[in-house]
């Protein structure tokens, strides 16, 4: 990452279309050129796997699938798997998602596609699976999940809970259609993701991508491998996942992951997470890595309790956890997302292992102190961001401020006529940080209606760009600060 660039973080869900979610057909190809004509680098998006109860892309029933969600439902028009007139959706809101709508349509559509396929379209299908060392045993998850009407599998039956070898020949068995269905998904997932990819890297557009720290208690992963997690002899988490609390909650945040079994992950080199993080560089050209801090202490919460005030501190694998995998797969182009309660030990293991640093702007004002946010901060091992997916815009900040910080955000900005967006992008691009990123509400001068995530609450990950996103923009804001403060040089910077 050599010189001075910048991007936009907006999730592929988030796109405009006329499917009710945004997915990986011609919007997503639009928002690249978008991107390119306004000499930006990079376009950061949320984890892409196949969301649970809750829709939250952090909770994904695997490390390594696709959401179904997400594909292109023109192509599969084009391929006449499907007809336009089976793809419209009933009435909905076009600027927000409606997951219950988007669950009660979208896999019976896709089935309707996979039982046209003809067989040379499912040759290439079993070709791709067969490819795919991952793919059967998510196919048999989902396949018994919609056995057992949805059921978590730790609630299955006996054999299917604890992967009788039986009766996963069984499933090969009499279940054959029903896998194949699951990978006729995944190969188009993958097949347009491909492209799209692509497609970027023809335009000078970098993708960064997003991993969580802990994946899903009901995930094919903690399923296929319930030995590398801290469960008892059910298969129920010992101790869950969290965060304490803090000035945002006072009861921290219960997000209810298992936790890993990090002694166990050592004795082979942390193969599974090398595996883990090897997939995500398939798909994407960065990848950051959610809750960094958790790599050196996590937060461990009593498996049952009603929120996270009952947890406790314990160390996790620190600085050995990098060394060896960044070792054994020197291809992995990573970012520490260590926001948060960051030590003299966080940071000692952020720069063993030789990652950039995240920095947040509108954390960065304190009339009383000095923040590491604050952008006069930033150095070149920085990616920076006036806000990210769990923040607020910068208009719902900026409404937020009490008298005194505003003065103060006045003071540092040298505002003199409140407009705050264009001012915190001019400080946050020319800052010292070596990526910039920012979001495409702020961009848009949007408030809290349209943040995409508040932590510890339900009803998130809806929002959609306005079909006529292009238009509602200053078309060269993006593209004069870019110049102005050099955030594609001719020359890299040494």
């Amino acid at each position: 990452m050599n010189g001075r660039f910048s991007g936009i973080l907006l999730p592929i869900s988030s796109l405009p279309g006329p499917y009710g979610i945004g997915n990986l057909g011609q919007a997503a190809y639009h928002f690249i050129d978008f991107l390119t004509e306004n000499r930006q680098s990079y376009w950061q998006i949320l984890p892409l796997g196949p969301t649970s109860i809750g829709d939250s892309p952090y909770q994904s029933f695997s490390t390594y699938a696709g959401n179904p969600y997400l594909i292109d439902l023109d192509q599969l028009i084009e391929l006449e798997l499907i007809t336009r007139e089976e793809a419209v959706l009933p009435e909905h809101d076009h600027e927000t998602i409606d997951y219950g709508l988007i669950y009660r349509t979208r896999l019976d559509l896709l089935k309707k596609a996979y039982h046209r396929a003809d067989h040379k379209l499912m040759s290439d299908v079993l070709s791709f699976a067969a490819g795919e060392s991952w793919l059967e045993d998510y196919a048999m998850f989902m396949t018994l999940k919609d056995h057992h009407q949805g059921a978590a599998w730790y609630v299955w039956p006996e054999a299917d809970k604890y992967r009788h070898h039986a009766r996963l020949q069984e499933i090969r068995s009499n279940y054959q259609s029903d896998l194949y269905f699951w990978y006729f998904i995944q190969y188009f997932f993958f097949s347009q993701w491909d492209a799209l990819r692509s497609y970027a890297e023809q335009k000078g557009i970098e993708i960064i991508g997003d991993i969580p720290l802990y994946v899903a208690q009901d995930s094919v992963d903690v399923w296929t491998a319930p030995d590398l997690f801290l469960l008892d002899q059910d298969l129920l988490p010992i101790d869950v996942a969290g965060y304490p609390p803090d000035d945002f909650s006072e009861e921290g945040q219960l997000w209810g992951n298992p936790l890993f079994d990090w002694s166990t992950m050592k004795q082979d080199d942390y193969l599974w997470w090398q595996d883990r993080l090897s997939h995500q560089m398939r798909l994407y050209h960065i990848v950051r890595l959610d809750h960094f801090i958790g790599f050196h202490r996590f937060w461990m919460i009593p498996y049952g309790d009603k929120d996270a005030t009952g947890g406790k501190w314990q160390y996790g694998p620190g600085s050995d956890f990098f060394l060896t995998v960044l070792q054994a797969r020197p291809e992995l182009n990573l970012i520490a997302e260590d926001l948060g309660i960051v030590t003299k030990a966080v940071t000692a293991m952020r720069l063993d292992a030789g990652l950039p640093s995240m920095r947040v702007l509108m954390f960065g004002f304190d009339p009383e102190g000095d923040s590491e946010n604050a952008p006069h901060h930033y150095s070149l091992d920085t990616i920076a961001y006036t806000g990210t997916h769990d923040n607020e815009t910068i208009l719902g900040w900026w409404d937020k401020l009490t008298t005194d910080q505003k003065t103060y955000v006045r003071e540092y900005l040298n505002l003199n006529d409140d407009d705050i967006i264009e001012s915190m992008l001019r400080a946050l691009y020319q800052s010292g940080a070596r990526i910039s990123l920012t979001t495409m509400q702020d961009l848009l001068c949007q408030d809290n209606g349209s943040r995409i995530n508040q932590p510890n609450t339900m009803g998130n990950w809806t929002y959609r760009l306005p079909p006529d996103y292009l238009s509602r923009l200053e078309s060269s804001l993006l593209a004069t600060l870019t110049t102005i403060y050099r955030r594609q040089p001719d020359e890299p910077i040494q």
